[in-house]
């Protein structure tokens, strides 16, 4: 069952998002604290799109993220996206990712993108799911001294 991401979900979510990030191979450390602040940041973003995936009423997984107005249309920026490691490899997130996908067609979305690290899992895992590299734009990052 997929279901929107909204206030009344979103503590579980903010949970998956936690307990999957801080473990290998990310090993980020997140407190519900934080991760809850950037969860209320997105979900107050306009045009703000997260969906829920639950199977067997245990919340698996989570797609969410923002439309943003381009020159040529729409697109859908995926700023989240895990599935719990133990549901990994049974085709959940691609069935998250192509319910999002249909969702997005049908609101004239023209494209989806979503930064994640070059090598590993994560981008192997969108590769399969027809996300490719985008040649012409570079990820710059300014490091702001203490």
């Amino acid at each position: 069952m997929i279901l929107p991401i909204t206030l009344d979900n979103l503590n579980e979510n903010i949970e998956l998002y936690v307990s999957v990030f801080n473990e290998p191979p990310w090993e980020d450390n997140w407190t519900f604290e934080k991760a809850e602040r950037r969860f209320l940041d997105l979900l107050h973003t306009p045009r703000f799109l997260g969906f829920s995936y639950y199977h067997n009423e245990e919340l698996v997984a989570l797609a969410a993220g923002n439309c943003e107005e381009w020159s040529d249309g729409e697109l859908f920026y995926l700023k989240k996206m895990c599935v719990r490691p133990n549901m990994q490899g049974q085709e959940i997130g691609t069935r998250l990712l192509s319910y999002l996908a249909a969702h997005l067609q049908e609101r004239g979305v023209m494209y989806s993108y979503l930064l994640t690290l070059q090598e590993g899992q994560a981008a192997s895992f969108y590769a399969k799911n027809s996300y490719k590299k985008d040649l012409n734009t570079v990820f710059m990052l300014h490091k702001l001294k203490k």
